[in-house]
This record gives structure tokens, C-alpha cells and sequence, in this order.
């Protein structure tokens, strides 16, 4: 793992300093809005299931469209992004306040503008994410990703305090009007923040096409895939303190909502104090010894917890669940986006984002469902025992090793040889390299394709297959397609030191230690054949 430098906080970054106090309070709008649609519900309906409905409105859009929001993020400028998100969620939060001023939000119409605040933070989130690696260098990640959770859990202990101050002294007009505001600032510093940007190809990869490249990617990855099973794992166990806190409260501790709002607080004062924690500890520590026990911790507060009726030892167990929750996600996130190229990681942010709200929302329905049957200890104590088996996961699939990891492109590609008049979206394309093995370098060569195949795979490329000759012969063929010209473009283009490290070892195990032929198609159909040069200036 990569063990950051010891330089100064990022916070004495004006830029960066910037840009995340305005992000981490955008954050605040959406947790004054949940309990502002909450408490508008609760006063329109006696349905309990209708109150509860909040929180999934608000949450189901990240489920929905995170992997998108992913693609956008890889495909499409991430500042403007952002700033069409944040602008999104502005113009939702307006027609929350406006239509409560009028007298006209019902139940369901409440639930269906707060899920489309939702969609706007859905958007953003990825983006955001994605550029926290562009805004600081590769060693300055961790610190980042973990002021970026410290922020989001603030806001997260401060939304739903100021949320229900507000609409229990104000209105839900004004309430709503106060989530609003809280995007502008992170709005007007996102239109003023001029970003070094990469330059795209001459075409764009579409959304859609750019989704299936991202499943594909996560496929051909084996490494990072263990990260999104212990993120869904971690998430699924450790949301029982958080989930059934209410019952704890009352059923454990005989406490009342002032109870509930300090432990509800310890847990988003503990996720600060993990944030400080995991900065002191990363000089010294990797991001492995630091998971596994956060993983222990985590499972000893919530057994605490289950066994407790002494509100203060409930307080400390609390405030440590909070501690490991920021940890956990910090540096499983830190790991994911160092272990991804800069190119991808939109895409594996996004599908991460997926695992921990699944994980939130699976872990909460079965907690409370084993709370209903057999109560609050007994669900806490299964839920200490599933995160002693999340820490036997870590063990099982350990993260990724990042510190020797060189994922930027080649900064030279050298396409002299490729031709230059084709259309960029003539295709499909078929590539066909002929390998002539040289005597006792059969082994050798199939280790060496599976790992081609894999990082081909990774690239871009479609189809991978590898032709064994029938008649026994040296020649092997290996075969790989893309859609377009313009998506080979893009893997040539996304070439790494491994690509031509790879290379290197394929030649040597080819007869005469010579590169292999290659030899580039357009695929065609039995109809007339379309002319798929540009035509020349």
C-alpha cells in the first residue's frame, strides 16, 4: 500500500480548501430536506411507511444511477458535470419550497421531488469523487478521500439537527429554501475553478457504451473486484447501530429523542475522530493493518452495544462504530481509486457507491426484521458476529497492492502506422495477431495470453479469443475485436507500461524472438461495402 508523504494538510491548499468546504456543505441540503419531507409527511399521513419512504426517496437515486453518473464522469467534462448536477438539485430544492408555500405538496408528490434531488447528488457524487485524483497528487489521495468523509459525515450529523431546528421553528418552505442555498456556494466555485484538463479524442465515448466498457473492466479485474464484496459486507453489518439506534435508545438505555440526538451526534463526532485517526496512522501503518482492525473494533462496539444498558458505555461503543464506519470507507475508496486508471475510475467510484448504499439498505430491512422477531440485542449480537466474518474476508481477499502501480497512459503512442482517414465510427474493427511460438514456450505463451487477455479486456477490447491450430503447427492466432475505429483509437491511446512490458514477453517466447504479426479489418457484411475513408482534403 501507498503510505502517503508527511507534508502539510491539504486544507492550506487555498484551491482545494475551496472546493471541498463548498462540496461538503452542498452535502447539507440533502439532510435538511429528508427531515423536512419527513415531518411535512408525518403531518399529512398517519403512515408510518410513508414517513419512513424518505430516506429511500432520497437514497434510491444513487442506486439507480450511480453507474451512469459513473460513465459521465469518465466521459464527459467533470466540472460541468458537477454544475449541472448541483444546478439540478437547486432547481428540485425550489420546487420543493414553492410548492409547499402554495399548499400544494402531497405525500407522493413530496417523495417524488425529493427523489429528484436526490438524482442531482447522485450525478454529482461520482464526479466529485473522480476528481478528488486530478485536484491532489496519487500520494495526497488517501488525505483527500478521508477529509471528503469527514466533511460528509458533518454534514451528516449537523443536516438532520439544523434540518429539524429549522422546521419545527420556521416552515418547511423556509427549511427548504435553506437546502437550496447550501448548493450555490459549491456552484459558484465550481463555474470560477479552471481545472488542468486531459485532452478527449476527436469522439466521445457514449454513456451507454462507456457502462458496459466499466462491467467489462470490473470483470477482467480480479484484484479490485474483493474490494466491492467487503465494501457490501461492511456496509450491510455495520449500519445496524445507526439503523436501530432509535430502539437502543428507548428499548436499552429507557431514553428520549434528546438521548437519540446525542448518540446519533457521537457517531458523527467518532467519524471525525476516525478521519484524524486515519491521517495520524497512515504515516506509520498501511491501509490493510488499518481495515482489518477497524474491522475488529467495529464488531466490539457493536457486541458492546447489544450487552449494554449503561447509556455512557453506549456512547463510547457508538462513537467508535462511527470511527470505523469513515475509516472503512475511506481507505476500501483510497485503495479502489489508486488500484483504477484516472480514465476508469468515475465508473469503479460509482459501482462502489452502489455496494455501500445496497449493503445500507439490505443491512437496514434485516436488521429491523430480526429486531421485530427476536429485539434489538439479539439482532446487534448476530450483527457483531457478521462483522467478525467481514474481518475473516479481509483475510481471505486482501486489497490490491497499489504502491508499485503505474496506470497513467504512455505519454508518447506512437500511431504512425495507423491510418489516419478512416471514419471514427467505421466499424466493427478485428485485430488478428499471428504468434509463432517458439519450441518449448507453449506454457509460457498461455500464461502470457491470459494475462493479454485481461489487460486487453481492461483497454477496451471485445471478443478475445485465441485460435489453436488443428494441425498442430506453431501458429497461434489471437483475435480481439471494437465496435468502432474510434474505440481502437482509444485503447491505443490508453497504453501503459504494462502493455509494453507485456509485449516484450510475448516477443520472447515467439520464434526468432520477433514481433508477431498483426493485421487490422473492417468487418463487412455480404452487402455492398461501405467506404469507410474520410474523404481526403
Amino acid at each position: 500500500m501507498t503510505r502517503p508523504s508527511t507534508s502539510p494538510s491539504l486544507l492550506r491548499d487555498p484551491v482545494f480548501r475551496r472546493l471541498w468546504a463548498t462540496v461538503e456543505l452542498s452535502f447539507l441540503g440533502g439532510f435538511v430536506h429528508v427531515v423536512a419531507s419527513a415531518w411535512l409527511i408525518s403531518l399529512m399521513s398517519d403512515n408510518a411507511t410513508m414517513v419512513a419512504l424518505t430516506q429511500t426517496a432520497y437514497g434510491l437515486p444513487m442506486v439507480i444511477f450511480s453507474i451512469f453518473a459513473g460513465a459521465m464522469a469518465d466521459t464527459y467534462d467533470r466540472r460541468k458535470t458537477m454544475i449541472w448536477a448541483l444546478g439540478f438539485s437547486i432547481f428540485a430544492s425550489a420546487l420543493l419550497a414553492v410548492a409547499a408555500g402554495f399548499g400544494l405538496l402531497g405525500s407522493w408528490s413530496t417523495l417524488t421531488l425529493l427523489f429528484l434531488v436526490g438524482i442531482g447528488v447522485a450525478i454529482f457524487t461520482p464526479s466529485w469523487q473522480a476528481s478528488l485524483g486530478t485536484i491532489v497528487d496519487r500520494d495526497r489521495l488517501g488525505e483527500a478521500v478521508s477529509l471528503h468523509n469527514m466533511g460528509a459525515n458533518v454534514m451528516r450529523t449537523v443536516g438532520p439537527a439544523l434540518g429539524g431546528f429549522l422546521v419545527t421553528f420556521t416552515s418547511a418552505t423556509f427549511t427548504f429554501l435553506v437546502g437550496a442555498f447550501s448548493y450555490l456556494p459549491a456552484l459558484i466555485v465550481l463555474i470560477f475553478w479552471k481545472p488542468q484538463t486531459t485532452p478527449v479524442g476527436s469522439t466521445r465515448e457514449s454513456v451507454t457504451s462507456a457502462v458496459g466498457a466499466g462491467i467489462r473492466f470490473l470483470a477482467a479485474s480480479p484484484a479490485i473486484q474483493p474490494i466491492f464484496l467487503r465494501v457490501f459486507c461492511f456496509s450491510t453489518s455495520a449500519i445496524s447501530v445507526m439503523a436501530l439506534l432509535p430502539l437502543i435508545v428507548r428499548d436499552q438505555f429507557g431514553g428520549d429523542a434528546t438521548d437519540y440526538g446525542i448518540l446519533f451526534g457521537a457517531f458523527g463526532l467518532g467519524a471525525i475522530l476516525g478521519g484524524f485517526a486515519q491521517g495520524l496512522l497512515r504515516h506509520r501503518y498501511d491501509s490493510e493493518w488499518m481495515l482489518r482492525r477497524a474491522f475488529l473494533i467495529n464488531a466490539a462496539a457493536i457486541a458492546v452495544l447489544a450487552v449494554t444498558n449503561n447509556f455512557v458505555v453506549g456512547l463510547l461503543a457508538t462513537g467508535l462504530a462511527g470511527s470505523c464506519w469513515l475509516m472503512s470507507h475511506s481507505l476500501q475508496n483510497t485503495t479502489l481509486q489508486l488500484a483504477t486508471p484516472r480514465w476508469m475510475v468515475g465508473r469503479m467510484v460509482s459501482i462502489c457507491l452502489t455496494a455501500t448504499f445496497l449493503g445500507i439498505s439490505a443491512g437496514s430491512w434485516l436488521w429491523g426484521v430480526v429486531t421485530e422477531y427476536s429485539g434489538t440485542e439479539f439482532a446487534l449480537t448476530v450483527s457483531a458476529i457478521a462483522m467478525s466474518l467481514t474481518w475473516l474476508l479481509a483475510l481471505r481477499f486482501p486489497l490490491p497492492e497499489t504502491r508499485n502501480l503505474i496506470l497513467e497512459p504512455m505519454e508518447k503512442h506512437d500511431l504512425s502506422i495507423v491510418p489516419t482517414l478512416i471514419e471514427p465510427q467505421a466499424g466493427p474493427v478485428q485485430i488478428m495477431v499471428e504468434h509463432r511460438v517458439a519450441e518449448g514456450q507453449l506454457p509460457e505463451f498461455h500464461r502470457l495470453m491470459g494475462l493479454r487477455r485481461r489487460h486487453l479486456i481492461q483497454l477496451g477490447a471485445r471478443h478475445w479469443t485465441l485460435l489453436d491450430p488443428l494441425d498442430g503447427g506453431t501458429w497461434w492466432i489471437e483475435s480481439f475485436q471494437f465496435p468502432t475505429w474510434a474505440d481502437y483509437q482509444r485503447l491505443l491511446q490508453r497504453r501503459t507500461t504494462e502493455t509494453v512490458s507485456l509485449r516484450e514477453e510475448i516477443r520472447a517466447v515467439q520464434y526468432g524472438k520477433v514481433d508477431p504479426v498483426m493485421r487490422r479489418f473492417m468487418i463487412r457484411g455480404a452487402g455492398p461495402a461501405r467506404d469507410a475513408l474520410m474523404p481526403r482534403l
